[in-house]
This record gives structure tokens, sequence and C-alpha cells, in this order.
């Protein structure tokens, strides 16, 4: 039986395909990800209604991994921080009766348990990729959440094109752990 990861989009599926290949190949075909949409849609009943998502997990999923990101408690204080996040995903996992079958991980800047995947991402880079990132972004002067997240992708695409994530750094640990679970008996 397969298991499932339900993320915000695309970049956050397209991530989670890489490193679920690197952590090896007999875990293609067993997991499922779909992506769910913005934050907000991950905490409402309709969005799993809609796309029938409780009667297909219940039938043909052992287990469930919620990634969604922090985001900051200042842009949003109804969904935005670790906290909330936290308590929003657990309340979900509650009302979709999912408790004996899912797990949760927020991505976010580990020290600061704020942002979003592309701050996790900063976090596993070494100093100079990521002081050359961070550089371009100030003198840059772009604003905005939605096109830091987008820049701060695209940049490491663009300056490192023939390098993966490390996925060795210790950061990647717990995420690995949580998608080597949806496995295990």
């Amino acid at each position: 039986m397969k298991s499932l990861i339900l993320c915000e989009g695309k970049h956050d599926k397209d991530f989670l395909e890489s490193l679920i290949k690197h952590i090896g190949d007999k875990y293609i075909g067993y997991i499922d990800i779909e992506k769910i949409g913005n934050k907000s849609s991950f905490f409402k009943i309709e969005t799993y209604e809609q796309k029938q998502l409780i009667q297909r997990v219940k039938l043909l999923y052992k287990k469930v991994l919620f990634v969604v990101d922090s985001d900051y408690i200042e842009n949003d204080n109804v969904y935005g921080g670790y906290k909330n996040t936290e308590d929003n995903i657990k309340n979900i996992i509650k009302k979709l009766d999912l408790n004996d079958k899912a797990d949760y991980y927020i991505m976010c800047e580990p020290s600061s348990k704020n942002g979003y995947l592309e701050s996790f991402l900063l976090s596993t880079l070494n100093s100079v990729q990521k002081e050359c990132i961070e550089n371009f972004l100030k003198c840059s002067e772009f604003r905005g959440k939605e096109n830091h997240k987008a820049i701060v992708h695209q940049i490491y695409k663009t300056g490192y094109p023939d390098k993966s994530f490390d996925f060795s750094h210790n950061n990647f640990d717990e995420l690995k752990e949580k998608i080597q679970n949806l496995i295990r008996e």
C-alpha cells in the first residue's frame, strides 16, 4: 500500500520528488505527492472534500505526511508562524480523523522556526553560497514574500546549475526520517 505527501505547491512538490530520489529508488512508486494549494487551504475541510482526499486517503494510503510552510506570524496571525501552523495542522489531522496514519513536517529556517521551503533550503547552503544569494537579494531590491521565494529558488538554480542541494546536510535529517517512515510498517 502506498503513502501520500500533501504539500502546498509546485516548488514544494519538485523539491520533495528530488529528495525522495536522493533517499533511494525503493521509495519511488510507493509515495505519491499531491499539491493542496495555498497554506490556508490545508486547514479547510472543504479542500479535502473537493479533492475527494478524505476517502482516497482512508482507502488507498497507509500513511500521510503533511508538509506545510511555517511562514511568518507578522504576515498572517491565524496561520503564520510555527506555533500557529503546528496547532492548525494538528487540528485538521484530528478533524479528518487521520491521527492513526498522519504526520507533519513544517518547512522553515530551523533556528528561527520562520519562513518557508526557500528559507529552509538557504539554511542548508554553505556560507559562500548563502552570502552570494543574500547579497543579490539585498542589492536587487525585490519586495514581497512571493517574489523572494521565487527569486531565491531561481537564483540557486541559475547560479549553481550543476548542483542539487546538499541532502547530506543535517537540516534534512528530520524530513528524510519522516519520508522514510512513510514506507515502514
